[in-house]
């Protein structure tokens, strides 16, 4: 088999503990390969061994050390960060890799064109909007020249970057959106009593649940949640807000922000749950706390693993009309789109409305499976990923 490459960014942990989106679309798609002979490149752990082999993928965590890191910028005139980029490239060489995928690290692109040469293939995977938003245009026209395929987990990200900024690349770019584990998030009808189990756990009863889960940080628009909150509960004293997540470092949510929230959510206490930090491990089992998912992002988040999740599990969704959110919910069959969700009583409505009709609630949901099942699919993804490796090296 051809062996292919997966490159994460310096200081990333793989498998970790603390799984970000990157992480998770490396692991569920690597594994699922039929073709190819993945391998993937990431930083040392302490707890694993630097060479291993997981569901047929081999890891290579990279020990660059701190005497490595001063020394190499000046023999190399590069930043420091080249120096684990440097002892990846030597063992891909060693290994006779033929193709390597960069995820979300485009200033990684030109330096390895250069180290390896025109014979690899190289791709990069962007989760981001880098290049649009970070580079000039001599800098991401210089990435963009170095690579043989790029590739946005949305449609709004690949019109984002190339079809608006970079159009001449549109020949060598793609769209392949990240997928759910549909295996492990299983809708809420067939675990009936794992999800009374977890209801009583968590002392819920027969309240109606609305579900968030994610980073307590601003642009998640966690607050606007709350303060939507407080309109739904006049409504629906009944209902709860259940929230997973820590900070942005994904641990407990002890910063300015955090506690900010925390205290403009006191007014509402009964009607609010602060779970805190999930580990992906356990993830799905919150989703079968709820009846509905909102994640009002005020940003243009390029995907959303959340939505795909909570749909998987069953779940009416309402999301932003933001970024590549409006792909993953279809409006009025899977959930609803927030015109400005920085807009309280919009929120508020949409989330009344559901909770208002309960049949509405569950149709939506498993529509959201279905549309899960049909189109967002790990399986499909490494599928997607493998004919593209097919076409680069025909």
């Amino acid at each position: 088999m051809i062996k292919a490459a997966t490159i994460l960014g310096e200081g990333y942990l793989h498998p970790s503990p603390l799984q970000g989106a990157v992480q998770t679309g490396v692991e569920e798609t690597l594994k699922r390969f039929k073709k190819y002979s993945p391998y993937v490149f990431s930083s040392h752990m302490d707890t694993r061994p630097d060479i291993e082999e997981i569901d047929k993928v081999w890891h290579y965590r990279t020990r660059c050390g701190q005497f490595d890191k001063i020394l190499f910028p000046f023999y190399s005139f590069s930043s420091p960060f080249f120096c684990y980029l440097h002892m990846v490239i030597r063992s891909i060489k060693e290994l006779g890799i033929e193709l390597v995928h960069v995820r979300n690290r485009p200033l990684y692109m030109p330096y390895l064109r250069k180290k390896l040469g025109n014979k690899v293939k190289l791709i990069l995977h962007e989760h981001n909007q880098n290049i649009a938003d970070t580079f000039s245009k001599r800098k991401a026209m210089e990435v963009l020249d170095s690579i043989d395929a790029y590739v946005a987990v949305s449609k709004f990200t690949f019109d984002y970057e190339i079809s608006n900024k970079y159009p001449q690349y549109k020949g060598k770019s793609h769209v392949i959106l990240n997928g759910v584990n549909l295996e492990k998030f299983r809708p809420r009808w067939e675990r009936l009593d794992k999800v009374k189990a977890l209801r009583d756990k968590y002392h819920l009863g027969n309240n109606k649940v609305i579900l968030f889960a994610g980073a307590i940080r601003e642009r998640k628009g966690i607050h606007c949640l709350v303060d939507a909150m407080k309109l739904v509960a006049k409504r629906h004293p009944e209902a709860k807000l259940v929230i997973a997540g820590g900070s942005a470092e994904n641990l407990e949510a002890t910063d300015p922000f955090a506690k900010k929230v925390r205290a403009s959510s006191a007014e509402i206490s009964e009607n609010i749950l602060w779970l805190g930090y999930i580990p992906p491990t356990e993830i799905d089992d919150i989703y079968l706390l709820a009846d509905m998912f909102v994640g009002p992002s005020l940003w243009e988040e390029p995907f959303g693993l959340v939505f795909t999740e909570a749909s998987a599990s069953g779940l009416a969704v309402i999301g932003s009309r933001r970024g590549g959110i409006p792909e993953i919910i279809k409006e009025n069959e899977t959930g609803s789109l927030l015109d400005d969700p920085e807009n309280i009583a919009e929120m508020a409505n949409k989330i009344n409305a559901l909770l208002d009709s309960p049949a509405k609630c569950e149709q939506f949901g498993r529509s959201g499976r279905k549309y899960m099942e049909e189109m967002f699919s790990w399986d499909s993804v490494a599928k997607q990923n493998e004919d593209l490796y097919d076409k680069l090296l025909a």
